[in-house]
C-alpha cells in the first residue's frame, strides 16, 4: 500500500479522499479484502450502516465535515454505545495523542432524532460535525 501510495499519489497535499484510499487498497491487496464506500447522500443512515459494520468485527473507517469549515477529518471506528435518542461512536483519531490506558482517543456522540445536518458532537475537538463518509474493508 506504502509503494501504492508513494509511486502513484506522491505527497498528498489536499486531503486523500476514501475512493482514492478505496481504488488504493483494492490495488494493493486485490486478493485479500474488498472495499466499499458510502456517502452520506446515497445512503439513509450512515449511523446504522457503521453499527452494522462493527457488529460483523470489520474495520470502520469515518470521514466527517465540521460546522461552519469546509475542512473534513478522517476517524476509525473502534466500537460503540447506543442509548435512547443518540448513538457514541468510540474512535480512534490520528490528530490527537492516545491517551495511557485507553483503546479510544475521540467519541463522535450522534443525536439519532435530530433532521439537522450537523446532528454530532466530537468530543476531542468540541465541534459539531456530521458524518459524510464511510469506508468498509472487508476480507475476501
Amino acid at each position: 500500500l506504502v509503494r501504492c501510495v508513494l509511486e502513484h499519489q506522491g505527497f498528498i497535499r489536499k486531503g486523500y479522499y476514501f475512493k482514492d484510499l478505496q481504488s488504493d487498497l483494492n490495488k494493493a491487496f486485490r486478493s485479500k479484502v474488498n472495499t466499499i464506500c458510502y456517502y452520506e447522500n446515497e445512503r439513509t443512515s450512515l449511523v446504522d450502516d457503521i453499527i452494522e459494520a462493527l457488529q460483523n468485527n470489520l474495520p470502520v473507517e469515518i470521514g466527517f465535515t465540521r460546522k461552519g469549515n469546509k475542512s473534513g477529518h478522517a476517524v476509525v471506528v473502534i466500537g460503540y454505545q447506543e442509548s435512547n435518542n443518540s448513538v457514541s461512536f468510540f474512535c480512534l483519531d490520528p490528530g490527537f495523542d492516545l491517551p495511557k490506558g485507553q483503546f479510544w482517543n475521540n467519541i463522535l456522540q450522534v443525536d439519532t432524532d435530530s433532521t439537522a445536518k450537523y446532528n454530532c458532537l466530537n468530543y476531542q475537538e468540541e465541534s459539531v460535525v456530521t458524518i459524510d463518509e464511510l469506508l468498509l474493508i472487508e476480507p475476501k
